[in-house]
């Protein structure tokens, strides 16, 4: 089966379709150090703007789709998961 890639992912997995499919589940980060980088990178955009908050999450590595969806698209930021 073939499968179309969507920012990095396949159909199958995206986080939309997911939504879509399942409404009621909340997918969470789990990854505790990605999730500083990129709660570091919001804290950057509502204080210095996009260009350091880009500039910060990329100089650390995280994946573009992630990046984008994380300093373009705040609806569809995950939840950082309760410790």
């Amino acid at each position: 089966m073939n499968s179309i890639q969507d920012n990095g992912e396949s159909w199958t997995t995206s986080n939309q379709i997911r939504k879509m499919l399942f409404p009621d589940v909340i997918i969470e980060r789990v990854d505790k150090e990605t999730e500083v980088i990129v709660e570091e990178a919001i804290a950057l955009l509502g204080t210095r703007g996009l260009r350091e908050a880009s500039e910060f999450i990329y100089a650390r590595k995280v994946p573009l789709h992630v990046a984008k969806r994380v300093l373009l698209h705040p609806a569809e930021r995950r939840r950082a998961k309760a410790s």
